[in-house]
């Protein structure tokens, strides 16, 4: 389930950020690690992620999802 989740984010990030290719060791990446990644763009792909499961996250959530394994954990959780 977390490798179906974590392809399905993965193609949504590439669009978010602008990319035109897959990233090497897609999961293990955090906010900052690409020049694309900032703040605003955190934010616009965290949007993205609410629009296309259908979820919403908290405030609080919102603070903790910058790495890639903390946004695909969170996702499993809330469409289990």
């Amino acid at each position: 389930m977390v490798d179906v989740i974590n392809k399905k984010i993965e193609k949504i990030f590439i669009d978010v950020m602008g990319l035109s290719e897959e990233l090497k060791n897609f999961s293990d990446l955090k906010m900052g690690d690409i020049e694309q990644w900032d703040s605003l763009a955190n934010m616009n792909f965290l949007m993205e992620l609410e629009n296309k499961y259908n979820i919403r996250f908290s405030i609080d959530e919102m603070s903790q999802l910058s790495s890639i394994s903390n946004i695909t954990k969170t996702i499993s959780k809330k469409t289990d």
